[in-house]
């Protein structure tokens, strides 16, 4: 599928590569997937397909020198070509490219003329003019059905959103509303400032360890000295260091700012801060 969508900007590329010129894409009918699927049930999924198809082949296409896409539904901003920009959207009833839509008047008479009819146009002009607001009309008809259908819908919904509900109690259930939004939201503003002084307490508290066991003797074994470095979220503590001899035991700390330490560290204790800071 991804290959797919990408095969325009392929072919563009491909073109441009034998010719040396930017591709020109004609586009037809391009509604007409939509519209299958809207049937079939995978409308959704042909709308995320068409849209990333036309982005990759009339977006990002470098090859690209124009397209012209035609089709009976109306080109929308809001719908597969939210992504492209510069649309330049023309229907039958602009004069512009008029045209180029159908036959013109001027062309009719030509194909009479060679058929030899053309005494017959006037009569042809006005079944054309009769017909072509008989389709006004017919259209028209199917509007004002869909039309009528909507607002039985949204009469049903209404009815069912209004059922044993009177002005009194839908005004007390919005006052309700309003009320719970106004308490969440304070809420979460305490909520949020809590976390805040929370995350500054944890932040100086010790979050990283690390200790090294070893003998600080030769002749003392069992690995009873250690080095325990303990850090907090910027690297700052002390270290530790406890060493055990046949003397007694005698421990030692050394401040630690940011990773670094004044003092001059031993061995076991710098792995024990690497170890602490990670590394």
């Amino acid at each position: 599928e991804k290959q797919v969508r990408g095969s325009l900007k392929l072919f563009s590329r491909c073109m441009y590569k034998i010719t040396g010129k930017n591709t020109v894409i004609l586009i037809d009918e391009y509604d007409v997937p939509l519209e299958n699927a809207y049937f079939r049930g995978f409308y959704e999924k042909m709308v995320i397909f068409i849209r990333s198809l036309f982005e990759s082949a009339l977006k990002t296409n470098d090859y690209l020198q124009f397209a012209v896409i035609t089709g009976c539904l109306r080109i929308s901003k809001e719908s597969i070509f939210t992504g492209l920009n510069h649309l330049k959207i023309i229907s039958i009833l602009d004069q512009q490219y008029s045209e180029h839509f159908g036959f013109t008047e001027s062309e009719v008479l030509q194909m009479m003329q060679y058929y030899g009819v053309e005494s017959r146009f006037s009569t042809m002009k006005e079944w054309y003019n009769l017909i072509g607001m008989a389709v006004l009309i017919f259209i028209f008809c199917i509007l004002m059905i869909i039309q009528m259908v909507k607002i039985s819908k949204l009469k049903k919904k209404y009815s069912i959103f209004m059922q044993g509900k009177d002005a009194k109690s839908m005004e007390q259930d919005v006052i309700g509303l309003y009320e719970d939004n106004k308490f969440i939201k304070i809420s979460m503003e305490k909520n949020k400032k809590d976390i805040n002084e929370l995350y500054k307490k944890i932040e100086s508290s010790f979050q990283k360890m690390g200790i090294v066991k070893y003998d600080a003797f030769k002749q003392m074994g069992g690995q009873l000295s250690f080095s325990l470095a303990l850090l907090d979220e910027n690297d700052s503590g002390f270290i530790i260091n406890s060493v055990h001899s046949t003397d007694g035991c005698y421990s030692y700390s050394k401040e630690i700012k940011n990773g670094q330490c004044e003092i001059l560290l031993g061995e076991e204790e710098k792995q024990a801060l690497d170890m602490a800071m990670g590394d």
